[in-house]
Formats: structure tokens, C-alpha cells, sequence
């Protein structure tokens, strides 16, 4: 019995291992807007989307703290979806 308790609690740590912050942040995000998918493939592909959201987000900001940029960016309800030019 103590053995089993101890590979579960062995099994419980090493998931947790496994969660990224990436992930942790799109759960907050998701939580934050209230957004739910349908299948885990669409949750795969807004995941995606919303990454790569984040990264231009984030160098945009950077260039705005140089002074290259006059104006800040942030990730809102809007972020799971496309930019207008990550389309082209």
C-alpha cells in the first residue's frame, strides 16, 4: 500500500513537472477571458496562435522600452485569433 502511494505520489510530481509556463500562462489567459474550445485539436491550434501572439507582443514591448515603438501592446480576448498580417 505505502509503495503505491508513494509511485502516485511520484507520478503526480513529475506531471506537474511536465506543465510548462507557457502553458500556465495560456490557462491564466484562458481563465482571465473565459474561453473554452471545442475539441483539444482547436485548443491545440488557439495555443499555437495565441504563442505566437505572445511573442510579437513581447518584442513589440521591448522596441517600446527603447523608444523604438511610441505605444505598448497586450494580450486580450483577441489573442487566439490571427493578426491581420500573420495571414500573408
Amino acid at each position: 500500500m505505502k509503495l503505491l502511494l508513494v509511485a502516485a505520489a511520484a507520478l503526480a510530481v513529475a506531471s506537474c513537472a511536465s506543465i510548462s509556463s507557457d502553458d500556465l500562462e495560456f490557462h491564466s489567459w484562458k481563465l482571465q477571458f473565459e474561453k473554452s474550445y471545442n475539441t483539444s485539436v482547436e485548443e491545440a491550434q488557439r495555443r499555437e496562435i495565441w504563442l505566437n501572439n505572445l511573442r510579437l507582443v513581447l518584442e513589440h514591448n521591448v522596441m517600446a522600452d527603447q523608444g523604438i515603438k511610441s505605444y505598448r501592446l497586450g494580450m486580450t480576448k483577441f489573442a487566439d485569433m490571427f493578426l491581420p498580417s500573420q495571414m500573408w
